[in-house]
């Protein structure tokens, strides 16, 4: 992490420090040892060699300190360029990776954001600074958040991504991965933290795409059959009540052998779209195979149900369509079972009351047999 002017003045002004009190007591080794020297020549026989070697000695301890000097100066620019060098290396990554670098405070605030954060969209230039970082992700994450902060506050941080949805100016919102390491030497009481964001926006997307597109029929947009038995089950275990309508075209696979199963295709778009502009707001249409298309109808009586139904029969029945430049006609079989048991079992009973239908001569609705005999019960 960047380290403040301060800090750089503090150690710069140690190094000098250093250097000079090293050079000061080599001087002053020097200049004792010299002094010695001379003291004891006074009064020495011409001949006597003690005070040069004395000397000698006092000189030796004065290039002893030059030397050291020299190379704690050395020493001092070679640690200024380290530094500077570690400073641009460390602007250049923050500036020109797509991750996004937070610096967190003791008090889980942002102190520093790297230029990536006004690049995601969510923030602009230095709206980060002061903000605390677990009150950007959506309510239902800031306490699971706040907890990482804490832990990794306290020097406890593993070493793992956690995927995090966080929400920018003006409540856009995206996706990332978050991974959090702790700042300070363990003697700190309160440490700070260092946190990566990586986007993982594309993948999200690819993700819903893929569970949209196991749930949904390609051709015509509606929910396929596991989408609508998952509803279906939900539900019945809801209790909540309500019918299940199935229909299947009547004569399809003899139009796909006249005309073609292009024409065939667009038919079915064609019926899908008749289908979810008859239904009620609260309706799920779905299709279910082939030429079979199913209607849940939560908490519908039979008679609201049977309602539904017809009104999609009338709009198809009796008329003919173009289907680019063939003319086709078009009816349908339905049948309707209330939504009891299980899941097989609503299915079964509606898909009963629509082979009734098509064995009575096809184009009308049928209600399942026991919704039948309830009715004429009730007569």
């Amino acid at each position: 992490m960047e380290l403040s002017p301060h800090a750089i003045r503090t150690g710069r002004r140690a190094l000098v420090t250093s250097a000079g009190t090293a050079c000061l007591a080599f001087s002053n080794a020097a200049a004792a040892a010299a002094s010695m020297a001379l003291s004891g020549y006074a009064g020495r026989p011409a001949g006597d060699l003690s005070w040069p070697l004395a000397a000698l000695g006092g000189a030796t301890i004065a290039t002893v300190a030059a030397i050291g000097l020299v190379c704690l100066v050395r020493q001092r620019s070679a640690l200024r360029r380290a530094l500077a060098e570690a400073q641009a290396l460390y602007r250049l990554l923050a500036a020109s990776t797509s991750d996004v670098v937070l610096r967190v405070g003791a008090d889980g605030c942002i102190a520093y954001a790297s230029p990536a954060a006004a690049r995601t969209g969510l923030w602009r230039e230095g709206e980060l600074h002061g903000a605390a970082l677990a009150a950007l992700a959506r309510p239902e994450q800031r306490d699971a958040l706040a907890g990482l902060i804490e832990t990794a506050l306290d020097g406890e941080a593993p070493p793992v991504w956690h995927e995090v949805h966080l929400v920018g100016a003006g409540g856009k919102s995206a996706w990332f991965e978050l991974r959090l390491e702790t700042l300070g030497d363990d003697r700190a009481v309160r440490r700070e933290a260092v946190a990566i964001l990586r986007s993982i926006a594309e993948r999200k997307a690819l993700e819903d795409q893929l569970a949209e597109a196991g749930l949904t029929d390609p051709m015509t947009g509606l929910s396929n059959r596991r989408a609508f038995v998952a509803m279906l089950e939900h539900h019945l275990a809801e209790q909540a009540g309500g019918c299940i309508a199935l229909f299947d075209l009547d004569h399809f696979r003899a139009l796909n052998d006249r005309h073609g199963h292009a024409t065939g295709d667009k038919v079915l778009v064609m019926f899908a779209q008749l289908l979810r502009s008859l239904v009620r707001g609260g309706d799920t249409v779905a299709r279910l195979g082939g030429e079979t298309f199913g209607i849940l109808l939560p908490a519908a009586s039979v008679d609201q149900a049977e309602a539904v139904v017809r009104r999609v029969l009338t709009a198809l029945s009796g008329t003919t369509r173009a289907v680019d430049s063939v003319i086709v006609r078009v009816s349908a079989s339905a049948g309707v079972a209330r939504l009891d048991g299980s899941a097989d079992d609503a299915l079964r009973s509606a898909d009963l009351a629509v082979q009734m239908a098509k064995a009575k001569g096809r184009d009308r609705l049928e209600l399942a047999p026991r919704l039948r005999i309830e009715r004429h019960s009730r007569w």
